[in-house]
């Protein structure tokens, strides 16, 4: 059955001239990052335990951390280089992304082609002058984060609030990462938006313009829950869509094609196994296993634009009592 959605999705894929791809947190979830709405994302398990009543599972809720590996560990999976991969061909013209993991952009993808909705914890950018910087490392503060965190749940923290940390008004969390701008000297805050925070006007509008001029939208690895970002999906009534996600999604009729919308495809499997028997169809065999074969070397480029382990190890002892998130995605 996979390779016979494989040989669909590459006909899709030829026959499109505008195809973006929107991504969510399974695509990440093979790298060792934590998901939100898979049979036992957080999210999922959140809302079980909520809907339970037991006072038990509301107190496991809250004091749930997401099982996962440190941001600066975690590398792009398949799919994040098979995306690359289509961009490279021009079958990809623009990809919109709900994740913070920076998997992407560490693929690769230039920034002109892609939308970070939700942020990306490896960029930060000032407050004041607007400058943004690219780091090789994990930039929130997390210690200023779990002390706000404390003293909503609790009323008290044993946390010390660092002295930059400011109290965000609308997710009322902090986004000051500690440290400061090169150009005009104001403080850094961390891309990250958190539920209560609103997308950048500038990311959202473009993702809106190139889902807009799409005639293929790729949903992998999301079951589109979380607005606005979802809408970007459905916005261009013609537009042919695929779905691969294992949960059902709201969107899954529109793969079926209307009245004025193209038949797209829905496939209930894992988006690696998707992705790997499509290149197939698009490429000789040989070539996609060469390609297959080079992944050694792609790693060593991305452990290159990584802070090496003990150097992160080094940092994060300089913390004290700080406990840096693992890794997840939105």
């Amino acid at each position: 059955k996979v390779c016979e959605d494989g040989k669909r999705f590459a006909e899709l894929i030829r026959s499109s001239d505008h195809m973006v791809v929107f991504t969510g947190a399974g695509i990440s979830t093979a790298a060792g990052s934590g998901d939100y709405r898979g049979k036992t994302g957080k999210w999922t398990t959140d809302d079980m335990a909520g809907s339970s009543g037991s006072e038990e599972k509301k107190k496991k809720k809250e004091e749930e951390e997401v099982e996962g590996v440190e941001y600066e560990q975690l590398r792009p999976t398949y799919t994040h280089e098979a995306i690359k991969l289509l961009l490279d061909m021009g079958y990809v013209k623009y990809v919109i992304s709900q994740n913070g993991d920076g998997l992407h952009t560490l693929s690769g993808i230039p920034k002109d082609a892609i939308s970070e909705l939700h942020g990306n914890v490896f960029k930060e950018l000032c407050e004041d002058c607007s400058e943004r910087y690219e780091r090789t490392f994990y930039t929130p503060d997390d210690t200023s984060g779990q002390y706000f965190e404390d003293m909503e749940d609790f009323g008290a923290s044993q946390l010390k609030l660092p002295a930059h940390a400011k109290k965000c008004e609308t997710c009322e969390n902090n986004h000051r990462t500690g440290r400061k701008c090169d150009e005009c000297g104001g403080y850094l805050i961390d891309s990250i938006i958190n539920f209560g925070d609103s997308l950048e006007i500038e990311i959202m509008a473009r993702a809106e313009e190139e889902a807009a001029h799409s005639d293929l939208v790729v949903s992998l690895g999301s079951t589109m829950a979380v607005t606005p970002a979802n809408s970007l999906v459905s916005s261009n009534p013609s537009a042919a869509i695929v779905i691969c996600n294992r949960q059902v999604t709201d969107f899954d009729g529109l793969c079926e094609g209307g009245r004025r919308r193209k038949v797209g495809l829905r496939v209930h499997t894992d988006c690696d196994f998707l992705l790997m028997a499509t290149l197939r169809y698009l490429l000789p065999t040989a070539e996609v296993e060469q390609w297959e074969r080079e992944r050694d070397d792609r790693m060593g480029l991305y452990n290159q634009k990584r802070v090496p382990e003990e150097a992160s190890a080094k940092r994060k002892a300089s913390n004290g009592k700080d406990k840096k998130k693992k890794a997840k995605t939105s």
